[in-house]
Parts: structure tokens; sequence; C-alpha cells
């Protein structure tokens, strides 16, 4: 029986548990876009919007506020008013007595706002007072045992007030025997190990590396003490606590990537791919709605490559007269500023960079700006403007960095590749010769089109420029990118006008777009300005002179043949006559490898199960080529298929020419590529013998498979398999025979297959045939032999035993809860063994009527149905929950479709004959059961939730329900969103 608390905690859960999921995947970003708000008005901050304000949980807060430049959001101006109010006499902080956790906070929100910390002289010498002499370590407060956590915080807060080990020459030495004594050597790790600290083992040896990296304490095999970190990580990317493996938590990550951090830094420590820092990042995201569990998961992944993914980066540039700077082309003589925007999660910007940019340009010449934070528009703007004088390519070179205290400093990089040239505006014509119809830019055109251009091309400096230093190259180009036609007007002493014209007068190019590029090209013949005009070529193209070679017999194979199957391609415009692509460039350059052909192997259902590039051969003739992998996936037929794919990723099929009989192929009799095979299984280790089984029981298999034809041994592939069917034979489906049970083979080494099958509810009891199959890609069945015969592979068994269902059930009763949940648990054994992964359909039954239907939920607990609905829906009586296995309903639909199948059949015999008909009687007759019996029925009574008047008002309640359960969800951390 299962337990019955767990089903009431499930259902309270149940209504609010896709909201937790939800809510979850957004705390890693949204408590950064929301950290106003865990900020009171006293200036402290608190760890959840609900609790109360702590010096710990505002310097986890200026943390994050550092981290991402989101000093604006919050009220600055009111932490040291906060802050100071914790500060004793004594020099340090706390709540009446200071001690060494709150002072670290304290020096840490004064350090991450830049503010300088009142009397520091005085807080060092708390500090310093803390030191316990008895073990050289430092004590949370005055007089308290020397601990390893306070000596860190301690050391820390030393750092921070910039007296580094001032003072503290006599307990270094002590600090260095300690940690000495505490190092554990296991085969190739090292590791602390502080029985007595109160802290994890992460933890303690974060706290351990921190003091060893001030004291100068020298790490042997520093590789090695990264290498015990680098173990203790989790497969969900999180790292352990301690050695149990039983607990793993943001702050135990924090303090791993840390730890690595410090002995890459201190010791030189190799920590490059020692982790796996996207499944660390994935897990730090779903940190929860408070400052602790934020602070620690944003601390680890800062330290990461991936800290950089938290930020957009968005380029831009203002110019001083307006003129636009397009995606790729700064019109020379612009005067720019660039502009950088950067966003934590595409939130609010961040103010705390320091960031430049560096221009560079073609010519060899740079310019360099600081860029200032504007606080109206959110961007880094350069301090100055750029003159966009020299032709050719230039680059802007973001550099941004940052320090962040806790983490040292952050950089990051963003780069912008732009052209300095002409504004190239061009003015197409496009008339067909013989209808004069004019074809707008981006329409199809056909043979016979001319087409006139004018060009037009200025600056900043110069409102027309027909001459100059440069080429104004005319280029028409195919599909591929294949420059098909070409002409340059030379700017040297031109006096004319910047005019083109050309005509399609040959249809020897693939069809997809038509383009006609403009391109200005400086002294150096690079390219500094472009325009293209586009058009659309849409004619018929063929593969002729199809050829294939490798086959046995025609186009039938055998598993292991290489097929090589070359094509010459062309385009047929009337559907009479077919014409061959050009071969060749403008300038006489072969083009074979420009163009792309694939030959594809498709199934008869489409699927594609290879795909094969061509390699270009003579005379514009293309070559494919490719082994018949001996798997399942190459057995049976295949139709070839041979397309173009354009430079744009376009695809466009070729139809199959016949050259002999000089016309396409029958589309009905696709050019089709046979494997044949006989198949047969061989040298089998296992394999059942017949006779009787339980529910329960185990079958096994395990074979081989071997093709007689080729020779070879047959794999799975990436579709095709091997499978263990279990047939029956049903008078319900008028003697034929239908499968329950259809069980997937595991491949082992090479070639074997093997199945291991538990008998389960699936199983339809009582004489039943185990048959072995083979499928194709295209899950058709392949005949599959006994080893020494041709006979089919089975065996005839007789499934039996009784099943024992144990069941509990659970409905709410009590107004607390908006809705009614109802859960129905149970379990499946048979003589004592748990039965799994049945295949099961519940129908839910009130008052003769189906109220519910879905598919069983299963664990490794058992099996579970569940649904809710509102109070009024769920009266009091009997509910009986119907249970159903999967293969009885689609039998009972089989059989329902097989009678009416006989009914039309009758019917039009009747039409014919003209004799009266009872199809009524004619259906009773045929004595086939199409409705399908529950395998086992449960029988609940539910009282139904009443709404009478509670106490309180019900809104009240039900508001307060779900906030609890919300917040025992979510580990008491509430999102208010």
């Amino acid at each position: 029986m299962r337990v019955s608390t767990s089903l009431m905690a499930v259902c309270g859960l149940l209504l609010i548990s896709a909201m937790v999921l939800s809510v979850q995947a957004e705390h890693f970003a949204s408590t950064i876009s929301s950290l106003p708000r865990f900020q009171s008005a006293s200036g402290g901050f608190r760890d959840s919007p609900r609790a109360e304000e702590s010096l710990e949980a505002t310097a986890d807060a200026l943390f994050l506020s550092s981290l991402y430049g989101l000093r604006n959001t919050i009220n600055a101006a009111g932490v040291p008013e906060f802050v100071r109010g914790f500060r004793n006499s004594d020099g340090g902080y706390g709540a009446g007595k200071s001690d060494v956790a709150s002072t670290r906070a304290a020096v840490l929100a004064y350090a991450h706002l830049e503010f300088t910390i009142p009397d520091p002289t005085e807080t060092a010498n708390f500090v310093r007072s803390l030191i316990d002499p008895q073990n050289s370590l430092f004590g949370a407060r005055p007089g308290a045992r020397g601990d390893l956590q306070s000596t860190a915080y301690a050391l820390e807060i030393l750092d921070l007030l910039g007296e580094g080990k001032r003072g503290l020459s006599q307990v270094v030495g002590g600090l260095n025997t300690y940690l000495s004594a505490h190092v554990t050597t296991d085969g190739s790790t090292q590791y602390f190990n502080f029985p007595s600290e109160p802290l994890s083992l992460t933890s303690a040896n974060f706290y351990a590396v921190y003091i060893a990296s001030r004291i100068e304490f020298e790490f042997d095999s520093p590789d090695q003490w990264a290498s015990f970190v680098s173990q203790m990580q989790a497969p969900s990317g999180g790292f352990f606590a301690d050695f149990s493996r039983s607990s793993i938590t943001f702050q135990s990550s924090a303090h791993a990537v840390g730890t690595l951090r410090l002995l890459h830094d201190a010791a030189g420590a190799s920590v490059a791919g020692t982790v796996n820092t996207a499944a660390l990042r994935a897990f730090c995201a779903s940190a929860p709605f408070d400052l602790r569990s934020a602070y620690s998961a944003h601390y680890a992944v800062a330290l990461t490559d991936h800290f950089r993914e938290n930020f957009k980066f968005f380029v831009s540039y203002s110019t001083a007269d307006g003129t636009p700077v397009t995606d790729s082309l700064v019109i020379q003589g612009t005067r720019l500023k660039p502009e950088l925007t950067v966003r934590a999660f595409s939130g609010s910007a961040h103010v705390g960079l320091t960031a430049g940019t560096t221009v560079q340009f073609e010519d060899g010449t740079s310019d360099v700006s600081e860029l200032r934070f504007d606080h109206q528009s959110q961007q880094y703007i350069a301090s100055k403007f750029i003159s966009a004088d020299s032709l050719g390519a230039v680059s802007f070179q973001f550099n941004m960095r940052q320090f962040v205290v806790g983490i040292g400093e952050i950089s990051f990089s963003v780069s912008s590749e732009k052209s300095v040239g002409y504004a190239v505006e061009v003015t197409a014509n496009a008339v067909h010769d013989i209808t004069g119809q004019v074809v707008k830019e981006g329409k199809d055109v056909s043979v016979g089109t001319t087409f006139n251009f004018d060009v037009a091309m200025s600056s900043v400096l110069e409102s027309s420029i027909t001459a100059g230093d440069f080429n104004l190259v005319f280029s028409v180009l195919d599909s591929s990118n294949v420059a098909i036609h070409r002409e340059v007007i030379a700017g040297q002493g031109n006096t004319k006008d910047l005019t083109f014209a050309y005509t399609f007068s040959e249809s020897n190019i693939p069809s997809g777009d038509l383009g006609f590029a403009f391109q200005v090209q400086g002294p150096n013949g690079n390219v500094h300005s472009t325009a293209v005009k586009k058009y659309r070529l849409s004619i018929p193209m063929v593969a002729t002179d199809i050829t294939f070679s490798g086959a046995s017999d025609g186009l039938k194979y055998q598993l292991g043949d290489t097929v090589s199957v070359t094509i010459q391609p062309g385009s047929y415009p009337d559907l009479r006559s077919v014409t061959s692509f050009t071969t060749t460039d403008f300038a006489g350059t072969d083009i074979g490898n420009t163009r792309s052909f694939f030959l594809d192997c498709v199934t008869e259902k489409g699927s594609v199960v290879r795909s094969i590039p061509a390699s270009a051969g003579q005379n514009g003739r293309y070559t494919f080529s490719f082994d018949l992998d001996t798997t399942l996936d190459s057995v049976g037929s295949t139709d070839i298929v041979f397309r173009y794919q354009a430079a744009t990723g376009e695809s466009i099929t070729l139809q199959n020419y016949d050259s002999d009989e000089q016309q396409l192929y029958d589309d009905s009799e696709p050019l089709a590529v046979t494997v044949d095979t006989e198949l047969h299984i061989t040298d089998v280790i296992e394999q059942p013998s017949g006779g009787d089984f339980f529910y329960g029981n185990i079958i096994s298999f395990q074979f081989e498979v071997k093709d007689l034809v080729s020779g070879e041994y047959v794999s799975a592939g990436e579709r095709g398999n091997v499978y263990m069917a279990l047939t029956h034979t049903s008078a319900e489906l008028g003697g034929r025979t239908f499968t329950s049970v259809k069980v997937p083979a595991e491949e082992g080494d090479a070639s074997s297959f093997t199945i291991n099958w538990e008998i389960n509810p699936n199983a339809v009891k009582g004489e039943s045939t185990l048959v072995l199959i083979a499928e194709d890609a295209d899950e058709n069945q392949v005949d599959l032999f006994k080893e020494s015969s041709k006979e089919a592979v089975s065996y005839t068994v007789n499934i039996g035993g009784e099943l024992d269902i144990e069941s509990s059930t659970f409905s709410s009763s009590d107004f607390f809860s908006s809705h009614t949940a109802h859960i129905v648990d149970f379990t499946l054994s048979c003589q004592g063994k748990s039965l799994r992964n049945a295949k099961l359909r519940t129908s839910v039954v009130y008052g003769g009527e189906e109220v519910y239907s879905a598919p069983v939920a299963y664990d490794d607990e058992g099996y579970s149905v569940s649904w809710t609905t509102d109070h009024r829906s769920s009266p009091s009586g009997t509910y009986t929950v119907r249970v159903f296995r999967e293969t009885d309903q689609s039998k009972a639909e089989e059989s329902e479709e097989w009678k009416q199948k006989q009914l039309r059949q009758k019917l039009r015999e009747v039409e014919l004959s003209g004799e009266t008909f009872d199809q009524e009687a004619f259906l009773a007759s045929l004595e086939v059961e199409s409705d399908s019996e529950p395998l086992f029925e449960v029988s609940y009574y539910h009282k139904e939730v009443s709404r009478g008047a509670p106490p309180v008002k019900v809104e009240w309640m039900v508001m307060l329900g779900l906030i609890t359960a919300f917040v025992y969800a979510s580990k008491k951390k509430v999102n208010y969103e």
C-alpha cells in the first residue's frame, strides 16, 4: 500500500507545481532585475522580500550590483547610514556586539560601492584582536576560539582595508603549521581535511586555500589539489558539499569554483577543462529568488567563460550629420561616434564598465576613443567623432573591463566589421524583348529579357562620383554565385554615365536567384562598396545521362557494395529539349566545384536515409559514390532523388530524365536502388525453448544476423532494427493476428543483438507466438529466418499468471483548496514479483458516465492516475477507475473497424440485389466483440467538498493555502512578481 501522506503532499502542491517550475527557471535573471525590491527604506537589503534587513544580505546585494553594473538602480546613498547603525565602539560591526562575519559584510558593502571605509585603522585593530594565540587562528568575536572561516574572513577584511599581513608576523608561521597538519593525500588528489570544523569539506577547502593564498603557503603538486575539487562536481553541474555526495548546494558550488580560481592564481594550477562549466551554469540558473543563493550562483558563473552569456551587447553609431550607417557600410566622409549598449539579461544597462574603442582602417591608420557612459541613452558613447575618410575595410574593437571585489578584473570585448565606401544607388529596368513585359525586381525572368542599369555613386564629401581612382565592376551571378558575365568601367578619366546592359539569352544556368552585382574596387583591388539587384529564374532542372555502376543486376545491389552514380544536370525550359549547364564562368574558369548537387536516398514514406554530395567531373558531369553499409537501413528499396543547392541554401529537386528515350522518367516508376537480402539468425547464444511463462519471468535472446546473399553480418542502423513480438490469433478480428508486445533488440559488440524482456501485463494471457522480426528504415518487415532453414523464427508459448493489485485512493476533503484532487495509486505483481512498464489507460466512471480518461503514469514506485476538477464537478458518490491495457483498446478499435468494413460490403451487395436488410441483426451475427474489458477496476467513495460558510472569507483561505503550498514547494523562497 502506498503511503497516504505522500498523496496528501502531492494534492497540496498539485495546483501550483507548474508555476513553481516556471518561476524557478526565471529566478537566476529575475533576482538581478529585481534587485531594488530587496532594499528597504533604511538602505539595507533583505535576503528575500519578506525577510529582515541584514549586513550579509546587503553585502550580497551590493556584490551583484557591482557585478552587473546596477548601482544606478538602487539607493546607493542610503547604504552607509544603514551600515553605520551596526558599528560598535571597538571598530567592529555587529548587532550589539561585534563579530567578524558582520564586520566583513560591512567592509564589503563599502568596498562594492567604492565608498571610503570609516576609521579603517580601528576596524583593522578590532580584526587583529580576534587572534586566538593557542592556534594562531582568528575567532568569530573577541575571546572566541579561532576557526577556519573566521580566519579567512579576517584576512579578507585586512586586505580590503589595505593592511595585508601588517601586524600578523606572529601568526603567519602558526597558520602555515596549522594548514600543513591538515593536508590529506588520496591517490592523485590532495585536499585539506578539518574534522573538527563545522564546515562542509568543499567549503572548508575554499577557506583554507584562501588563507593559504594570503600567507604564501606552498602547495605541492597544485594540479592534484585542483583534481580533488573537479572530482566533486555532480552530473547536474553543481558541486557536492562532502564525500557523502548527498548534498549539492549553490554555496558549495561557488566555493568549489572559487577554490579552483585561487589555486590557479596563487599556485599556478592548471584548471582549464577540469570543470563542466556549461552544466555548472545550467545548475546555477536554477537558483531561487533570494540574495544568498543568487550571490553564490552568480559568483560561480562569474568565474567561468559563461559569464559573458549573461550580457547582451548592442553596437550602434551616431553621425554628425545624420548620415545612416548600415550593417556593412560607412559612407566615406562620415563623422561618427561608436556606441555600445551592455545589458544584463537584456534588462538594465551596465553602468560600471571602463570602455574604449579602437578603430583600424584598411590603409593602416587607426584611431582610439574612450567610451563614456551616457545616463540618458544608457549607452557607452565615444568621447569624440571619428572621421571615416579612408576607403576600404574598417574594424571597430570595443574593449570593456571592470573590477569586482571578490572576483578581480573581468574583461569583455566585441567587434564590428564594416567597409568605408560610396553610397551606390542602382536603377533597374527589365523588359522581355518579345512581349514587351516589364519585370519587377525579385520576379521571374525568362530567356529574352534585357536588363538596363543606371548607377549613381556619392559620398559625404562628393554628391556625385563618376570618375576617380576606382573600378566599377558589373557582374551577372547565377544562383551558385558564379559570375557568368562581367564588365568594368574604369574610373580614371571617365567622362561617361555609369550604365550597364545585359540580355539573358540562354537557359544554361541553374534555377534560383539571378543576381546583378555592382562593386567598387579601390586601387588595391579590394571591394569597398557594393549594390545588388535580384530577379528569379524558375526553369525546370533535370538529371540526364544517369549512369549507375557497381550493381550486380540492373539496379540491384548487395550489402557492402559501393554505389556510384554519374549525372549531367541541365535545364528543361520547353519540356522538349535539354540544355546543359555552362561549365565555366565568364573568364573560362571551370566552375564544377562551385555548384552543389546532392543524391538523396529516400524511402517510400519519405525518410531520407542518406544524402551524398557530388564530386565534380569533366564536361559538367557529377558523380555520387557511397557504400551500402551492412545495416538494416540499407535493406530494401530506396528512391534516388537528385537535387541542386543554391548559394543561399535553397534546394531544388531535379527531375530524372531518360536520355535514351529522351523523356522524363514516369513518376509512377521512380528511379530506385534495391538491396536484396536473405537474413538468418546465427551464432545463437541464448533463446527460449517455448512452453509456459508467467508474468515477471524474463525471456532472453542473444544472436547475430547474417545475410546469405552478401555473406555479411548485419547490424541495426539508425532506423532499422530487430524486434521480438508476441502475437495472438483473435476471433474478434475474424481470425486475424494481432501483436500485444513488441520489444526492440539492443546491439552489443560487433553485430550481436540482445533482448531481455520481463513479461509484464502488456502481454495478453493464453497461447501466443513469440517471433523475431527485422524492420528496414521505413519500418517495413523484412524476412528473418532460422539459422539453417527458411522458416520464420517463432516459438509457441503460453503466458499465464494471476495479477495481484494493491491500490490506494485519495480525494480532497476540505475547503482550503480551490479544486478537488483525485489520486489513485496502484502496484501490479505476480507471484510476489513487481511488474513494471505496463502501458495502461484509465476510464473514470461516475453515475454510469465517463468523467475522465488518460494514460496511466508509471515510475519506480508503481502506477498512478490523478486529475483535478472544481469542487462542483466532483459531487459525492462512488467513482470507479477502470484500467485497460492499451493493446486491448487497440484490438477493440480494430474489431469495430472490421465489423464496419463487413457492413459496408454487405450494404453494397444489398444495393445491387435489392433484398431487404437488417443491419443490427447482421452485426450481431458477426459474433465479434468490439468492446474491451478492463484489466481491473478500483472504486472509492468521495464526499463532495463542503461549500458552507467557513470561519473566515473563502478567498482569504484560498489565498493562504496557495501561498503556503507555494512557500513549501519553492523551499520558502517567495517571488512576488
